[in-house]
């Protein structure tokens, strides 16, 4: 029982973390550009450009740390059903995967509407219509 239960883990891991990478990979830009990529068409400024790495590292480090507890929440939802818990139980752990989801894509936005708080209102437009044609 132990083997199948350390299989059916490691099957359900590498499963997430393929999905994890594929939408990694699925939420770049077509062209795999970011807007350092366009710093000049921007002209942004070396003050410009560390603010945003800042929050770039600041995305990266939260979504990272968030994404380690997603995994757990996992494969303790996949305990709970292979052991057949009580429902309660079950929706509980899908409501808590999910909320660590939403707070995934919320962080995301909002480093997205911080960085483009930094930016001047041409460089704005600018960048809105550069984001427009990558996607």
């Amino acid at each position: 029982m132990e083997k199948i239960f350390k299989k059916r883990m490691a099957f359900l891991l590498l499963v997430f973390l393929l999905c994890w990478f594929g939408n990694a990979v699925a939420n770049k830009p077509v062209a795999g550009k970011t807007i350092f990529d366009f710093r000049k068409e921007l002209n942004l400024t070396d003050e410009q450009v560390r603010i945003i790495r800042e929050h770039i590292s600041i995305l990266e480090r939260e979504t990272t740390a968030l994404r380690a507890k997603l995994t757990i929440s996992d494969i303790e939802l996949q305990k709970l059903i292979e052991k057949e818990e009580d429902m309660v139980q079950i929706r509980l752990k899908i409501r808590e995967t999910f909320n660590i989801q939403a707070e995934i894509r919320i962080i995301d936005i909002e480093t997205v509407r911080d960085i483009d708080k930094g930016l001047t209102p041409s460089q704005l437009i600018k960048w809105r219509k550069i984001r427009a044609d990558l996607y």
